[in-house]
């Protein structure tokens, strides 16, 4: 699933994007129809962690275990070659639009 955007500006912009909901990952983004990031299909898995929301940490974990109120917890490793989880524990969790804010006026 996904979940599209776009807004047009005052100068007559139109920015748009696509939120894919595995990873809340930004799938797709472009101004005026030409793509700012690089984009990937719906049916693909994020390309390298592209834009996917890095919670709770932006950065490797070795061995995949962290220490939070004392208390030591063990992420799953996905990254085997280093034995490592990376990056976070969102990019294959699937998020749901809970939200949404439509109008047609400019802000």
């Amino acid at each position: 699933m996904q979940y599209p955007i776009c807004y047009k500006n005052a100068k007559g912009v139109v920015f748009s994007a696509c939120v894919a909901s595995i990873g809340a990952s930004l799938r797709k983004y472009q101004t005026d129809g030409v793509d700012i990031t690089v984009p990937y299909r719906l049916s693909e898995f994020t390309p390298v962690f592209s834009g996917i929301v890095l919670f709770s940490w932006p950065n490797r974990l070795e061995d995949g275990k962290y220490t939070f109120e004392g208390r030591e917890i063990q992420a799953p490793i996905n990254h085997p070659e280093e034995n490592n989880n990376l990056h976070s524990l969102s990019e294959s969790h699937e998020f749901q639009l809970v939200d949404y804010y439509y109008s047609t006026k400019m802000r």
